[in-house]
C-alpha cells in the first residue's frame, strides 16, 4: 500500500522523489508548493551545497560549523517574511 500523498515536501521535491522511488506515484498536497527556502534573495527548493575552503580538518571543522549557522540564521530571517508574506496573501 502506498501513501501516495506528501504533506511535507515541496513539488519540486516530490516529483524527483516520485520518478525515482515510486513509479511516479507520489504527489504533493497543493499547500506544499509554498514553501521555500530564500537563497541570496531568491525562493529555492530542493538540495543546496554550501561550500567551505579548509585545510586538515579530519574529524572536526569549526569553520564548516561556523557556515551551518550562518546559512540557518539567514534561513530563519527569511522565514519571518516568507510567513508574513504567505499570511497576508492567504488573508485575501
Amino acid at each position: 500500500m502506498l501513501l501516495d500523498l506528501t504533506w511535507r515536501m515541496h513539488p519540486d521535491v516530490t516529483s524527483f522523489v516520485s520518478r525515482s522511488f515510486y513509479e511516479g506515484r507520489l504527489g504533493s498536497e497543493a499547500r506544499c508548493a509554498t514553501q521555500a527556502v530564500v537563497v541570496d534573495g531568491i525562493d529555492t527548493t530542493g538540495l543546496r551545497a554550501s561550500f567551505v575552503e579548509h585545510l586538515g580538518d579530519r574529524v572536526r571543522s569549526d569553520a564548516e560549523a561556523e557556515r551551518v549557522r550562518e546559512v540557518i540564521a539567514v534561513s530563519y530571517t527569511h522565514l519571518d517574511v516568507y510567513k508574513r508574506q504567505s499570511e497576508s496573501r492567504s488573508s485575501l
